[in-house]
């Protein structure tokens, strides 16, 4: 209820924000803000937003002196724009996650262009005419009217709301991928990250009254805003992503709104019209939009070729290359700070008898059982990976040989507290840094020596 609260509350609040209604004013309506907000209640909360819908245009038309019955024929109208295009945007293009990639952005966009507001424009069409007798050459502007209005809208608009709904929290401090957690309190917001964020935000403020503000001549203006619009959006594509590049279109849309309700046409020069401002937005919005998209799935597909690269498949550990490296990585540290590190490594005993007599899928369960009781045993600085078939290690850093010992203790109560048959035995080794050796592979090879002849004795690590 609280979505659909907020849909009917947008729509009120877009539609009283002084904006004319295209088909009132054809050549004063740069966008309709309530269309974009319907379409992104009607992605975000599915058919179910219809009557927030429904109710929120209503209550917008109403705001502007509509009669109330043709309010409502615009706001059934505005229903069926909105959930229909929403579903089609679901079916072809992933819906709320279209922004995700530049084909689904260009058929966000199409779907939009040609179903959503080619609907809405026809209601205006049988609304209008229905309710009072209008000319011929009056409808056809007053349904072209709506329709540029409406696409601007949710090409530019609906973006922003959508791709807010999906991730509310601001995390400026934070780089994309990065998994560590997000600053909190004034760091949050002092954080190189985020002064980065704030000149992106100022910039964009500047550019904004650069072009519409009464300070440019005109040549100077209409060339800020053929070329200064694309730097700013590539900035924020490539340096935090899809989210914050449609703010970004926002921001330039509403100075653009701004200009226009005060008879500024950066484009006058060229084209006096409105339809050469609203091209124009539309083509910056989209542009950057699949930029933006294409920038975060490479970033995604990068990350999770690294992750493929770095972790077992089974177990979701990591794997021998990431655990030798690691190992390389705290020698060093340790060389220059003096901390410890110990190395366990375990071993499943008769894991070759469990597959030969239960199979190897019970094999690989028990693997993955062994996988979680590490995990629910070691502590969070520890590195857990899987070193061979049936081998596991455990990097420990700040451990010397007692820590490790009692570390090999839990563990091995934690594989004994497991009830799933089979049960899980295992024998483990320990390796101390620099008693043991002084690289990753000595190190190996003697937790892996002290492993086998514990093996060898039929005993367990205690």
């Amino acid at each position: 209820m609280f979505g659909h609260f907020l849909v009917v509350l947008g729509m009120v609040f877009a539609a009283g924000l002084g904006l004319p209604v295209p088909f009132l004013a054809p050549d004063q309506a740069v966008g309709w803000a309530p269309s974009a907000v319907a379409l992104a209640g009607a992605l975000m909360l599915g058919p179910r937003a219809g009557a927030a819908i429904f109710v929120g245009a209503v209550a917008g038309f109403w705001w502007h002196g509509i009669a109330p019955t043709a309010a409502a024929g615009l706001a059934l109208g505005q229903v069926l724009a909105s959930v229909s295009g929403a579903w089609l945007i679901e079916q072809l293009a992933r819906g709320p996650r279209a922004f995700e990639r530049g084909g689904h952005v260009l058929l966000y966009a199409g779907i939009t262009a040609i179903v959503s507001s080619t609907l809405g424009s026809l209601t205006v069409v049988w609304v209008l005419a229905g309710t009072a007798p209008v000319e011929i050459a009056a409808l056809e502007n007053a349904a072209l009217s709506w329709w540029w209005a409406n696409t601007t809208s949710c090409l530019l608009v609906a973006p922003a709301l959508i791709l807010w709904s999906l991730r509310p929290r601001l995390a400026l401090a934070r780089r994309r991928g990065d998994r560590r957690p997000a600053e909190r309190g004034l760091r949050a917001w002092t954080h190189e990250r985020a002064r980065e964020g704030w000149a992106l935000g100022l910039v964009t403020i500047a550019v904004a009254l650069a072009i519409f503000g009464p300070w440019l001549s005109a040549p100077l203006r209409l060339l800020s805003a053929v070329l200064a619009p694309f730097p700013l959006l590539a900035w924020s594509a490539m340096r935090y992503g899809a989210r914050e590049t449609a703010t970004v279109v926002c921001v330039l849309m509403a100075a653009t709104i701004w200009g226009w309700l005060r008879g500024i046409n950066p484009f006058a020069p060229v084209d006096p019209t409105l339809r050469v401002v609203q091209l124009a937005l539309i083509g910056h919005g989209l542009t950057a939009l699949v930029l933006a998209a294409s920038i975060d799935h490479r970033n995604r597909q990068d990350s999770e070729m690294h992750l493929l690269a770095v972790t077992d498949p089974l177990t979701g550990l990591a794997n021998y290359r990431h655990l030798t490296h690691s190992i390389d990585r705290q020698i060093r540290r340790t060389r220059q700070t003096g901390e410890p590190f110990a190395l366990l490594l375990l071993d499943v005993d008769n894991l070759k008898v469990i597959n030969d007599q239960l199979g190897h899928n019970v094999g690989s369960r028990l693997l993955v059982r062994l996988a979680d009781a590490l995990r629910a045993s070691c502590r969070v600085t520890d590195l857990i990976a899987r070193y061979g078939g049936d081998e596991f290690a455990v990097l420990l850093p700040g451990c010397d040989e007692k820590a490790a010992r009692l570390q090999a203790a839990r563990v091995q109560a934690a594989l004994e507290a497991d009830a799933t048959a089979p049960p899980i035995a295992a024998s483990m080794g320990v390796a101390v840094f620099p008693r043991d050796g002084d690289t990753a592979d000595q190190l190996l090879d003697r937790a892996d020596d002290e492993l086998y002849a514990m093996k060898g004795r039929g005993s367990r690590q205690q």
